[in-house]
């Protein structure tokens, strides 16, 4: 008996794997028939969107959970679904503002094999789902920029080159006064050299869930930021709109999403999602359960408190 119900794993195992082959190989060919009729979305490479926010430009970022609040009524784990984020999502991507980038993916661009096999098997699924919601949004003449200019490593099958972007975002942040706006637990920096070189690290800390629902208290204590500082957000899709409305009312503002948490796996070598230690990451089983953080110099930062 317990080696035909292992026989029957094995079996199930091996159909499941062919399964997400299939589908892996189905959207690849769906990608390349859509390119071959200029009907995807084009975006340019990590390196060339960060020099252009080294040079000054602000970006708002979308991903697949920003796809899903302005297509479907469901919601994230840490961000219910809601009408009015939902249309300002919309309108932010189908803005052009002179120097707001408005990132989108790369995984419309024929490029799937250069994500690790697991990337393949989410984006594969997205893409059998939102494909054609991205190419009714965006523009295929229109050159967008690089989403996961913040992501160079996890999701990357070939992680040589994380080194060297990390190490052009610390130069991007030597010398310059941040000003970050991030969750309750999220900690970007803390515990690594992301930030040593800056000039200088202040805090607003917003809920760790829902941070929509406090929009206007985060965005007008925001506002108060120094001119010429550097506003880098993380609270998911609400960094969008923050990033759009901050670059209106004149900020450099950056949608930094999980460059501190990519930080950290790059750092431990990590080759699937995984928990850090006083860090909210929420994308890894129990990345929830965060303890108090008591670090007197990350305490010495915060501002403020939404």
């Amino acid at each position: 008996m317990n080696r035909c119900i292992s026989f029957l794993k094995r079996a199930a195992s091996f159909c499941l794997r062919r399964l997400r082959g299939l589908l892996v190989r189905r959207e690849v060919l769906l990608g390349a028939w859509a390119n071959a009729l200029h009907l995807n979305p084009r975006c340019c490479p990590r390196e060339e969107t960060l020099g252009k926010i080294a040079a000054g430009a602000s970006i708002a970022r979308f991903g697949d959970g920003e796809q899903l609040l302005i297509s479907t009524s469901l919601s994230l784990g840490f961000q219910p679904h809601d009408r009015l984020l939902a249309k300002r999502l919309r309108q932010v991507l189908r803005s052009r503002v002179p120097g707001l980038l408005v990132g989108i993916p790369t995984y419309f661009q024929h490029d799937m094999p250069t994500y690790a096999a697991f990337a393949q098997d989410w984006i594969a699924q997205h893409l059998r789902r939102f494909r054609w919601q991205w190419v009714r949004q965006t523009r295929c003449r229109r050159r967008y920029d690089n989403a996961h200019v913040t992501r160079p490593y996890i999701d990357i099958q070939d992680k040589a080159e994380a080194a060297r972007l990390f190490g052009l975002w610390k130069a991007l942040f030597a010398g310059r006064d941040l000003v970050l706006l991030e969750g309750a637990q999220t900690r970007m920096g803390v515990g690594n050299d992301l930030f040593d070189a800056a000039k200088s690290v202040q805090r607003i800390l917003c809920p760790a869930e829902n941070a929509w629902s406090h929009y206007q208290k985060i965005f007008a204590e925001a506002k108060k930021s120094e001119p010429g500082a550097l506003i880098l957000i993380a609270l998911g899709p609400t960094a969008t709109v923050l990033a759009y409305d901050l670059h209106l009312a004149g900020h450099q503002a950056i949608d930094i999403g999980h460059i501190d948490i990519e930080y950290e796996w790059f750092l431990r070598g990590a080759v699937n999602r995984i928990t850090i230690p006083g860090k909210y990451v929420n994308e890894a089983p129990g990345g929830s359960a965060v303890k108090i953080c008591d670090d007197p110099v990350y305490l010495s930062q915060v501002i403020a408190r939404i």
